[in-house]
Parts: structure tokens; sequence; C-alpha cells
């Protein structure tokens, strides 16, 4: 392979940005291939499922996010359950926009 993680991360970061979903998601796969349970690479995959009305494999992603990160998978269940489970607003309210692993301060 090709790449380290950050690298993935990075590309799949910058395609979100662009709006390029599809590609970012490939990317991500190709990283958690590399990297089983990234962390990182789990929760984009969750964002990128959730955004699609793909709850299944939303959960999915979030069961193993869980499993390696209890404290982020915690930050998006939130979301998560608000939007699969048809309350006020849809999906796009609740994540759409793709909220970064960092904050500003860091």
């Amino acid at each position: 392979m090709c790449c380290s993680l950050p690298a993935y991360l990075n590309l799949a970061n910058v395609q979100l940005l662009k709006k390029e979903h599809d590609a970012a998601e490939s990317t991500l796969k190709r990283a958690d291939r590399r990297v089983p349970g990234s962390p990182s690479a789990l929760y984009l995959l969750a964002q990128i499922a959730q955004n699609r009305s793909d709850h299944v494999a939303a959960e999915d992603y979030l069961a193993r996010l869980e499993k390696v990160s209890p404290d982020l998978a915690a930050r998006l269940r939130g979301p998560l359950s608000a939007s699969a489970g048809g309350s006020v607003g849809r999906a796009s309210s609740a994540a759409s926009a793709f909220s970064p692993l960092w904050s500003d301060g860091e």
C-alpha cells in the first residue's frame, strides 16, 4: 500500500470539503482496511453513512467506533440517534456538516 493513515485521512478531509462524498468514502474505506478500527476513519464513515440516510451502515460504523473510542462515539451518537429516530428535523439538520475531530483551539 502506498499511503499512511494520516495521508488517507487528509485526502478524505479534502474530498469532503470539496463535497466529493463518494471519493471520501472510498478513501476512508481504504484507510480502514489499512488500519482497521481507526477512530478517525470510523467517525467520518459514520457521518457519511448518516448523511446518506443509511442508518444501518451508520450504526455499524458507530458500534465499531464505540469499541475503540467510546468518547468519540458518544460525540456522534446524539446526532445519529436523533435523526435515525425520526425526531423533529432531518438527518441533514443533525449531521449534514461534517464536524472535525479537532477544535479551533488546538
